[in-house]
């Protein structure tokens, strides 16, 4: 679509969710898009296609959604299956070493069937080197972008009449300094 639609659209509202350089980023990163891109002759015509499927008035439910009880439920229903399953959850330990044992893993030498390390890249790249010098590699070239999330409370009759409806802005790259976009997840 041209470096105006990627600085002023793409860039402003990829990079902002995904924090990252749309410059370098895959276009396989963004599900939505890269299917309506894969599904048709191309992402133009693809998104023609579905807005013409959207019932009237627009998306059939909300733009920003989350669990009523806040996003850390849905790790407190993943940890109470796992333990139904029979699994442990170990969280919040220090870890300073990761070792393929057989069909097993040892994590600073105690027996681990899976491990999932839910650290920084940076962070995690050591930990694997034992067990996959290709996977520490690559996560050691990971890019990481410093990301601040500011969660304000408006009351509704401050609201301002013009903003009503409306999901929030981007700011384009060229123009953003130190906000990249605002979302009105209310709305």
């Amino acid at each position: 679509f041209g470096d105006q639609v990627h600085e002023r659209l793409v860039d402003a509202l990829v990079g902002s969710i995904y924090a990252a350089d749309t410059d370098r980023f895959s276009l396989a990163a963004v599900p939505q898009l890269d299917g309506l891109a894969r599904s048709h002759r191309s992402l133009l015509v693809g998104g023609r296609r579905a807005r013409r499927r959207m019932p009237t008035g627009g998306a059939a439910g909300p733009i920003f959604a989350a669990p009523i009880d806040g996003l850390g439920a849905m790790i407190t229903a993943l940890v109470a299956e796992i333990h139904a399953a029979g699994g442990t959850v170990l969280t919040g330990r220090r870890v300073s070493s990761v070792v393929a044992d057989g069909h097993r893993f040892r994590v600073d030498d105690e027996p681990f069937d899976q491990v999932v390390l839910a650290s920084p890249a940076r962070v995690t790249a050591p930990l694997v080197q034992r067990v996959s010098a290709t996977a520490a590699e690559l996560l050691g070239s990971v890019d990481h972008a410093g990301v601040v999330l500011v969660s304000l409370a408006v009351a509704a009759d401050d609201w301002p009449e013009r903003l009503h409806g409306r999901s929030g802005y981007l700011v384009p790259k060229p123009v953003q300094r130190t906000v990249t976009a605002a979302s009105f997840g209310s709305q």
